[in-house]
């Protein structure tokens, strides 16, 4: 119970305007939201996925101060399209996954490409060595899919993005910084995917590569489609991480 000035009890509206007004005041924790990930290619699902990813922390009193899509190697992809049992052309260069990753999250201001992703093996590994560093003070979240979640999730700050109805086998524990997050189909990303894009691409279907990727990031994939070197033969070739064509 609460008293005012003259030692009454103040009225439970009194109370709970105090009560917010200091929550207001309180300076807010800070994210900083990280997806490590193939991107091969970017596509808009992924940034739709960083702004559910976004969305579920600020709801939860996060500030979210920035965030950012960091592709994996070129080794990596390479090793992953041949245990899928995929052709080497497959596996996009670096270079062009970056351009797509900054072409999908070009329209928001908060989220951006962190090329710096190919020298590290995973999300916590890339905060850990380098990001807690640039990020003093602020809490680095991995954002992973709930395909990625159910085979293993690191103790590790993360947000959990679930498309809606699945059936989630992990829960929130603000304790612990887990967070999960919905990913409705009301978003209109039902059945974009990486493997889509390429299948698209691979037909020729390029209208359905810039439905799922946008104009600018299929522009980008239809002009190196013939003309961009893979992984394998990108691999080789040494160059700065902010060289640029």
């Amino acid at each position: 119970m609460r008293l005012g000035p003259s030692g009454q009890p103040l009225p439970h509206i009194v109370v709970r305007a105090m009560s917010s007004a200091a929550a207001e005041d309180e300076p807010k924790k800070k994210a900083y939201l990280l997806n490590h990930g193939s991107f091969n290619p970017a596509h808009k699902g992924h940034a739709g996925m960083m702004q559910k990813a976004k969305e579920r922390l600020e709801n939860a009193g996060w500030q979210v101060v920035a965030a950012s899509l960091a592709p994996a190697s070129d080794q990596y992809i390479l090793h992953k399209m041949r245990r899928l049992g995929r052709p080497d052309r497959e596996a996009l260069a670096l270079d062009l996954r970056v351009r797509t990753c900054e072409a999908v999250s070009a329209d928001l201001g908060w989220l951006s490409c962190d090329r710096r992703g190919a020298l590290y093996r995973s999300a916590p590994h890339m905060a850990r060595t380098l990001l807690s560093e640039e990020q003093r003070g602020v809490v680095i979240f991995s954002v992973i899919g709930a395909d990625v979640a159910r085979k293993g999730i690191a103790d590790f700050p993360h947000v959990v993005v679930a498309r809606a109805g699945s059936e989630l086998q992990f829960e929130t524990d603000e304790k612990r910084h887990h967070y999960v997050a919905e990913f409705g189909e009301d978003l209109g990303f039902h059945g974009f995917s990486s493997t889509a894009v390429r299948e698209a691409m691979r037909a020729g279907n390029w209208d359905g590569v810039a439905e799922m990727c946008g104009a600018g990031a299929a522009d980008l994939l239809r002009e190196r489609s013939g003309s961009h070197p893979p992984a394998e033969a990108a691999r080789g070739k040494k160059r700065s991480l902010h060289d640029e064509d």
